[in-house]
């Protein structure tokens, strides 16, 4: 304990707002070319006493030392309008035709992820005229996928893509029209059991009054 009470009195006394270097931040003067190993040294000194506080310029506060923190995930991603609003002049297909493969082309869809890339995917390999669809991701922090459509050559890849999206809106509208159906049928069904479990009670109800 007195060895300990003596280096606290030797240690000296910082201002308030005086930032310490920890192990996860790093802290440098502005106005130094001290590198990280000198500059911890020289904490380490002025710990101990050996080194007065008027060396370090430290009459400017924190104004004079600059915190360096890590590189978070979030300094990477982009806001989350950008994921779906198109910029401005920005198409959202752009068409590039495949010259080393005959009757193929790349689509580029921006702002649309994997759920529409593999929709598509999936309904054009269902086309007997669509000899090859596949999809990429050039980047996950990018919102667009890149679309590669080769047929026969008894349908161009545009028409081939344009017919696979009547398709899939015919395919979602009736998905959507025997959804609905169903949950009508449902909640029908539901009231119907609901009305007889009172009906029940009720009659539940008499009876016990009666007895």
């Amino acid at each position: 304990m007195a060895s300990q009470h003596s280096r606290c009195s030797l240690s000296p006394r910082f201002p308030a707002d005086y930032i310490a270097p920890t192990s996860d931040h790093v802290t440098r003067p502005y106005n130094t070319n001290l590198s990280t190993s000198q500059h911890t040294s020289v904490h380490s000194h002025m710990s101990r006493g050996l080194l007065p506080m008027s060396r370090m310029n430290l009459s400017a506060g924190n104004a004079g030392y600059r915190r360096e923190s890590k590189p978070t995930a979030e300094d990477n991603t982009q806001p989350r309008f950008e994921l779906f609003l198109l910029g401005e002049g920005e198409k959202k297909v752009t068409e590039e035709a495949d010259t080393r493969i005959p009757s193929s082309s790349i689509f580029t869809f921006n702002k649309e992820d994997h759920t529409l890339g593999n929709l598509l995917r999936s309904r054009l390999l269902q086309s007997p005229h669509v000899k090859f669809a596949g999809y990429k991701v050039p980047h996950p922090l990018v919102s667009k996928f890149e679309l590669r459509v080769q047929t026969d050559g008894t349908l161009s890849p545009r028409a081939a893509l344009m017919q696979c999206c009547k398709d899939l809106v015919n395919d979602l509208s009736i998905l959507s029209r025997e959804f609905t159906k169903e949950f009508e049928l449902r909640k029908m069904v539901g009231d119907g059991a609901k009305a007889d479990e009172k009906k029940d009670d009720r009659r539940a109800g008499k009876w016990e009054g009666k007895s």
